[in-house]
């Protein structure tokens, strides 16, 4: 991945930043190493430093333009599974929130909203752990899908809704 300046990458599989530069840096006290200077979109005040040496598994490219609008228009081929144990879901969420394949997020987030109407039907609410994982999944899609697309992060779920002929 290159990382030439003012291009935009995704830091921790959440955060968009733009790179400042890269620069030879002594952080630790011992040694020099080539950090990645990024500058989160959304925290103008922040500053992160990530070695080049690792840099590969901290940072990714934004997804296209094209490749988020075939995510959306495979949303309604994805596949949901739920999983009954609490606690191995919780672990499956996880998993899937930690990493960058957005298939297994929008399957991860189509089973919660499944799993959401089925229980609000019998006047019950998602557990709290479903619900968090859930946010943090729309949070994801919502901040890349936005930012990609040129739209408010708010407008993303409207956005997909109207492309699948739903709204």
């Amino acid at each position: 991945m290159q990382f030439s300046e003012g291009k935009c990458v995704v830091y921790r599989s959440s955060e968009i930043c733009r790179v400042i530069g890269v620069e030879l840096k002594c952080l630790d006290g011992v040694r020099e190493r080539e950090y990645c200077i990024l500058c989160p979109i959304n925290s103008a005040g922040a500053t992160y430093y990530v070695p080049l040496d690792c840099a590969e598994d901290k940072l990714r490219e934004l997804l296209t333009k094209e490749q988020v609008l075939g995510l959306i228009d495979g949303m309604r081929n994805t596949e949901t599974e739920w999983c009954d144990d609490g606690n191995e879901r919780k672990a499956r969420h996880n998993e899937i929130l930690s990493g960058s394949n957005y298939s297994r997020i929008i399957g991860m987030t189509r089973s919660l909203y499944s799993e959401k109407e089925k229980r609000s039907a019998q006047g019950k609410k998602l557990l709290a752990a479903d619900e968090r994982a859930m946010k943090a999944a729309e949070t994801l899609i919502n901040r890349e899908f936005g930012y990609v697309l040129g739209i408010e992060e708010n407008m993303v779920s409207k956005f997909i809704k109207e492309r699948l002929g739903e709204a």
